[in-house]
């Protein structure tokens, strides 16, 4: 036998909990790398990295907010941790005092007292005079130091010893290069203005400030999204109540997926027949069309069912084959033939709101709107002309 179920994405994996805890697993693995490596300065942005900790999640079925917001702090927590202790700062101290060697040496750094400056020499044997870079470090991720890149010309003062007198602040992890001929020296790190945690209290500040970044963008596009799905699970909410949606597990094609509103016989995407219960079907479309009393059992009838469920009595309004009583019209919303009476329309639930005004019922005295074929309190029927 055929077996006409729609099957469900992998097999049914997506959303289980072992797919949620994948999902997660593999939006910290993956984000975590990317900070560890450094990939959002080569192709992306830190922008990218936050939202990709926000959409894998989602990929595996994950939707609860509490888990997500869990997996953000965690992220900032580890990467901030992890890139401070284990990996920058090692890699400060790797660049403390390294010796400059090659086409440039004998680097001497010496403090100017009371001038907040420091005397640059190098010994370079090149055909033009080097300048000496120096990037005060602001922040960091993991072995990524960042800064504004400075420069200051240097000035021959005896053989091939070069000299520059520059500005470093106390208490800051600096870095000194040299550059010249497209030439560049080893990188190194003046400890003449370290104290005490100095190296410690920038690579935490650092990869707090550079991992934030991402953990705030990935909040932000949460907090976005939660509140967008909030708002939509209210309006379907009042959709529901007002009988324009199936309630929730039945509005559904089964076979293609496709949201199926009341009345609708038929997907309209794949044309499969509706298999909604009666009761469902019967309890939204009164919702919708509201009910009138059949005139034999009164019992509550929908105003589009032409015999009553229960006593199977025609409907006035309705002729003996079934069809409306008057003329149609087209839907303008989504081309149906709507009876001429129809303040809704019975395919696809749009309300037409011309003013047509009531008439009172010359058996009961009820007010009914003027374009009711009977009257809804009795089911006196009205003969137009």
């Amino acid at each position: 036998m055929e077996n006409n179920t729609p099957r469900k994405p992998y097999n049914g994996f997506i959303g289980t909990p072992a797919a949620k805890v994948l999902g997660l697993i593999t939006a910290f693995a993956v984000t975590f790398l990317m900070m560890y490596m450094g990939a959002y300065t080569q192709y992306c942005l830190f922008a990218f990295v936050g939202a990709l900790l926000f959409i894998i999640p989602k990929m595996f079925g994950v939707k609860d907010f509490k888990a997500m917001a869990v997996l953000g702090l965690a992220f900032f927590l580890v990467t901030s941790l992890v890139g401070s202790f284990l990996v920058s700062v090692p890699a400060m101290e790797s660049m403390k005092d390294r010796e400059i060697t090659g086409d440039f040496s004998n680097c001497t750094i010496t403090n100017v007292p009371g001038t907040g400056t420091y005397d640059i020499t190098v010994d370079y044997a090149g055909a033009s005079a080097p300048t000496v870079h120096y990037v005060e470090i602001s922040s960091c991720s993991f072995a990524y130091l960042f800064g504004q890149n400075k420069t200051a010309d240097m000035t021959l003062v005896s053989g091939t010893t070069y000299k520059a007198n520059i500005p470093l602040t106390d208490d800051r992890a600096n870095i000194l290069y040299f550059v010249a001929d497209d030439k560049s020296s080893e990188q190194t790190l003046v400890s003449e203005t370290l104290n005490g945690d100095t190296l410690q209290r920038t690579a935490i500040s650092g990869n707090m400030y550079v991992n934030g970044i991402p953990t705030v963008m990935f909040f932000l596009i949460l907090l976005f999204s939660t509140w967008m799905r909030r708002n939509f699970e209210k309006q379907r909410e009042k959709f529901e109540a007002e009988g324009r949606l199936y309630p929730r597990g039945y509005g559904l094609c089964k076979n293609c997926g496709m949201t199926v509103l009341p009345g609708e016989k038929v997907c309209r995407k794949c044309g499969t027949p509706i298999d909604i219960p009666e009761e469902i079907q019967r309890e939204t479309l009164a919702k919708l069309y509201g009910t009138v009393k059949c005139p034999v059992c009164c019992a509550d009838v929908v105003k589009i069912e032409k015999v009553c469920p229960k006593c199977k009595t025609q409907m006035p309004g309705f002729k003996e084959d079934g069809t409306g009583s008057e003329d149609t019209f087209r839907c303008s919303d989504c081309g149906a033939e709507v009876p001429a009476d129809s303040s809704v329309c019975p395919s696809c639930g749009a309300r037409f709101d011309d003013d047509i005004g009531t008439v009172t019922c010359k058996e009961c005295g009820a007010e009914v709107p003027a374009d009711e074929g009977f009257c809804p309190k009795c089911g006196a029927s009205f003969k137009k002309n």
